[in-house]
């Protein structure tokens, strides 16, 4: 994606050329199937909904990945850890990732989130649970959106212990088809995820995203 070099970058649903493309990186508990119309499965395999619609419990799937960075090599698959500090930091003011680019706090709070979540906890390494305040029909499609991109707790705490937290939005690492290559004046260099849990890339698939151009009449539009 070409674009201009912000310091941190940009995080966008689509393949925009001001920033990283979130939906390329990150992968969510569950998607919004466009072609469906439906919520399908993502880093949560199944789900069951209880308690007259107050408690959703997602297991997880096993075996998922996270891409490497400069700096840092994952030692472990993604768990229910990654979950729940992927919501801690939405959820709580002054966690140090809080207010980092690629939050998305600004969406968490337009959609009632933090009215609507109440406790999370961590059933199993594979097994999570969020218990809501009131039912909510549309729970599922707004865990489907940009702000629930599952991000590396793991990360976070390298990034931390490195003295480095603002790589990890400068370095974004996630679980999706493609990972962050580089980030500079000339762009975001996407390469693809050898490793995705995925529908698998065809074979004569670029091994490099080419630059994109979009025109401003449709910047940020799938």
């Amino acid at each position: 994606a070409q674009g201009v070099d912000p310091t941190p970058p940009v995080f966008t649903s689509a393949p925009d050329p001001r920033g990283i493309a979130t939906r390329h990186v990150f992968d969510r508990l569950v998607e919004y199937d466009r072609r469906s119309g439906r919520i399908v499965p993502g880093l949560a395999t199944w789900w069951e909904v209880l308690d007259n619609g107050t408690t959703y419990t997602f297991h997880l799937r096993r075996n998922v990945s996270f891409h490497a960075a400069p700096g840092f090599t994952p030692t472990r698959y993604f768990n229910a850890d990654d979950v729940l500090f992927t919501f801690a930091r939405l959820m709580q003011d002054d966690h140090i990732f809080h207010k980092l680019p690629g939050s998305g706090t600004d969406d968490y709070g337009k959609v009632g989130m933090p009215e609507l979540l109440g406790v999370i906890s961590k059933d199993a390494e594979d097994v999570i649970t969020f218990n809501l305040a009131v039912p909510y029909p549309k729970f599922l499609a707004n865990m489907s959106m940009d702000f629930a991109s599952i991000q590396s707790a793991e990360y976070a705490t390298a990034m931390t212990k490195a003295g480095t937290p603002d790589l990890f939005a400068v370095h974004p690492i996630g679980t999706g088809a493609f990972r962050v290559e580089t980030v500079g004046k000339d762009g975001v260099l996407y390469t693809a995820n050898p490793q995705y849990w995925g529908d698998i890339l065809p074979e004569k698939t670029r091994p490099t995203l080419e630059r994109q151009v979009v025109p401003p009449s449709i910047m940020g539009i799938d």
